[in-house]
């Protein structure tokens, strides 16, 4: 719960909608969650909801990357996390990205810590 006693909304954008499926089931108690496996929905969903938190899992990508750095210009206050499926080779690409995003992970994670830290954002 947030302060003001109400659950954490979080937007989830991954282009596997099995992921999406899986996870809104696991935290459909937990959180307020909207799911999108279309990267175009993204900045309409995040504008609409105004959510405490958007998970990106997906491979980062340098479009994902531009409309990360959009999102961040626009509405500065969102936390974006990160759940990569593999490492991110490219240290150049990466601490790019990280100056955008609060937090990346790389696959597989523990779903019960990793919701835990999301309430903890």
């Amino acid at each position: 719960m947030t302060d003001a006693g109400r659950r954490r909304s979080i937007v989830l954008y991954s282009p596997d909608r099995d992921f999406c499926l899986s996870l809104s089931m696991i935290w459909k108690d937990e959180f307020e969650i909207v799911t999108t496996a279309d990267d175009e929905m993204i900045f309409n969903l995040v504008q609409s909801i105004q959510p405490d938190v958007l998970l990106v899992e997906a491979q980062p990508t340098v479009k994902l990357q531009r409309k990360i750095e959009f999102l961040k210009s626009k509405i500065s206050a969102l936390r974006i996390v990160i759940l990569c499926p593999a490492e991110i080779k490219d240290a150049g690409f990466s601490g790019r990205l990280r100056r955008f995003v609060d937090a990346m992970f790389t696959e597989p994670i523990d779903i019960v810590k990793f919701g835990e830290f999301v309430h903890s954002m």
